[in-house]
């Protein structure tokens, strides 16, 4: 009797496991779909899906074979041409000497030049849809795309030593909020940022490709965790100091750009449109601009929450598709085009400290 009782509990137990298997064997398959097919996911599930996509699923392009390392800036854009791709998109990389996402013609004397990160690299974006192609075709003068993955303001400013600026008329630079963490360490290492090793940059590479190699039920195990990080956390308060933050950005750019009093710069801000639409940042640099003198150049901030909408970022990544890098293109056209465009603020940035 107890010997039936012990095979009928590990009979229930065996068919009910197996059930639970199936069940998560299915609803694995089923999220899979949803990271190849991201238009058909549920909106209530959209938010779950991206933090799991964007945390554990994605390919970082500074880590992956597109790129190198680089004692100066710890990496660079592989010179030549490779394939970057991820869930929505497959794109080639055209790469020139300077490890930069352009073609070689545009190193020489550029009318333009564009830093950033990933958002003027153009992430996910073919070339020739990347705003700084499309601003080139619109004004028909050199730009050069100098915009490279994660770089912070502070890199940027490192990168522009190696660019040929002496026929520059328009420095474009688009800021983003993880430019701050770079930012901060440069100006609290006396305005000089520590660079790490090969064999660190390497140990990167390995980690995020770890990340991203696939484990059984890796979605269901993301996604779930994505869904109870939404319902039991609250959204965290804004307490960013954005005023110190602007503030810390004109400075560096006061210590690092060439004395060129002809100079026009155009600074925007890109973000998750949620976030945009409420940023400080743009506020704080505006209400800087206007009440501290900085007579040295010309600057104009300008807001892309007022002209993108959603459908101009990609479903699951966070990054701005080619509807909305043409948007950007002509809205920078609109600023260089027009002697006094009607939107944006003017200031003056001081001497550079030696």
């Amino acid at each position: 009797m107890f010997i039936s009782v012990v095979i009928q509990k590990i009979r229930f137990l065996c068919i009910n496991g197996l059930v639970a298997l199936v069940l998560a064997a299915f609803l694995e398959t089923i999220l899979w779909v949803g990271l190849n097919y991201p238009q058909f996911i549920p909106s209530v599930l959209l938010h779950p899906y991206r933090e799991m996509y964007q945390r554990q699923d994605r390919s970082i392009i500074q880590v992956s074979p597109c790129a190198q390392y680089d004692s100066g800036l710890f990496y660079t854009l592989k010179p030549g041409q490779s394939v970057f791709e991820n869930r929505e998109f497959s794109v080639v990389n055209k790469v020139n000497s300077e490890g930069l996402r352009d073609d070689e013609r545009s190193l020489a004397h550029p009318d333009i030049l564009v830093l950033g990160d990933s958002y003027a690299m153009g992430w996910g974006v073919s070339q020739e849809e990347t705003f700084p192609q499309v601003l080139e075709r619109l004004t028909d003068q050199n730009v050069l795309n100098a915009g490279i993955s994660s770089f912070g303001t502070a890199r940027e400013m490192k990168l522009l030593r190696r660019i040929d600026t002496s026929n520059l008329k328009y420095l474009i630079i688009q800021y983003h909020p993880n430019d701050y963490e770079e930012n901060i360490t440069y100006m609290e290492n006396g305005y000089d940022l520590p660079i790490r090793s090969e064999k660190q940059y390497d140990s990167l590479k390995n980690a995020i490709r770890r990340r991203a190699e696939y484990f059984p039920f890796k979605y269901l195990t993301g996604i779930s965790s994505g869904i109870a990080k939404t319902i039991l956390r609250p959204t965290p308060r804004d307490t960013a100091n954005t005023l110190a933050e602007a503030r810390m950005f004109l400075d560096i750019l006061e210590r690092s750009l060439p004395a060129k009093d002809s100079l026009r710069i155009l600074v925007f801000k890109t973000e998750v449109l949620s976030k945009l639409q409420s940023d400080r940042f743009i506020r704080s640099l505006d209400s800087l601009v206007n009440k501290e003198p900085y007579p040295w150049y010309n600057i104009t901030v300008f807001s892309i929450a007022d002209f993108l909408t959603e459908d101009d970022y990609f479903i699951l990544d966070d990054h701005i598709n080619a509807s909305g890098h043409n948007k950007i293109a002509r809205k920078l056209f609109e600023f260089i085009h027009n002697e006094s465009p009607t939107v944006g603020t003017k200031i003056l940035v001081k001497q550079p400290k030696p």
